[in-house]
């Protein structure tokens, strides 16, 4: 499968994944559930390693899409630009759940490890939410800033 294509089909995979984890994540803690909150870390864990592939297919994604009609530099530059720093928390994030369940056994190292992952986890879903966003504007021009959508026509939604 070329990279490109690698890339489109994973790139939903980290938007959703830290915002489950996150609920998850939430409701073990609020929950008092071990259980939960060591699936939670476990789904962490998946979830950073398959942000690798979408990170690493990034640059030959946009060697593909800098050639296609009404693409912008200066998009896809801002998409790169954001996706440094939301890789880089995914992986904090990732790292942090691994150590939590290296670390479940003992109960305060386990807790703290869970906090922390919580909280990188929110700096990974903004984060990557906000790359989303950046990416989804190389291709769907109507998200762009300063662009409105088309205007609507006088027969649109009527029925015959």
């Amino acid at each position: 499968m070329p990279p490109v294509e690698i890339h489109l089909a994973l790139n939903h995979v980290p938007v959703v994944g830290f915002a489950g984890v996150l609920a998850i994540l939430i409701w073990g803690v609020f929950r008092r559930s071990e259980e939960v909150q060591r699936l939670a870390l476990a789904a962490c864990v998946a979830v950073a390693l398959l942000t690798i592939p979408v990170y690493r297919t990034g640059e030959p994604a946009e060697d593909v899409a800098e050639k296609l009609p009404g693409v912008t530099h200066e998009v896809i530059e801002a998409h790169e630009e954001a996706a440094e720093p939301a890789f880089i928390a995914a992986s904090i994030c990732g790292g942090a759940a691994l150590l939590g369940l290296v670390l479940w056994r003992n109960p305060a190292r386990r807790a703290f490890a869970v906090r922390a992952t919580l909280v990188l986890c929110i700096a990974a879903a903004v984060l990557i939410g906000r790359t989303a966003m950046l990416g989804g504007q190389i291709r769907h021009t109507e998200v762009r800033d300063g662009q409105a959508p088309p205007a609507a026509t006088e027969h649109e939604g009527e029925h015959d």
